[in-house]
């Protein structure tokens, strides 16, 4: 299946590098490569991981990349990444605005 990052996630991402490359620039750059691979790697696998316990959200899974959380749709032929959240967050809250 095709992954497609949407504009939130895309976002997403921009600002968890940003963070690691003032927080541990040493360690940013391969993060960020391996928090990428896991994104699509879930073109391969899209219902390996569970979908989300919260009714409001009756289609996102979510794939667990410590310290963040990676929230999905699988639909038709593709796989939304719809945000990559620090599980630390209010997800539900956050999700529910989408």
């Amino acid at each position: 299946m095709k992954v497609r990052f949407v504009r939130e996630a895309r976002q997403d991402l921009a600002d968890i590098a940003h963070y690691l490359s003032q927080h541990d620039p040493l360690r940013a750059r391969s993060y960020m490569l391996e928090l990428r691979k896991a994104c699509l790697e879930l073109g391969g696998m899209p219902y390996a991981f569970e979908k989300t316990e919260d009714t409001s959200l009756p289609d996102f899974r979510r794939r667990l990349f410590l310290p963040y959380l990676i929230f999905y749709r699988v639909g038709g032929s593709q796989v939304q990444i719809i945000r990559i959240i620090h599980g630390a967050r209010d997800y539900i809250r956050i999700l529910a605005r989408k």
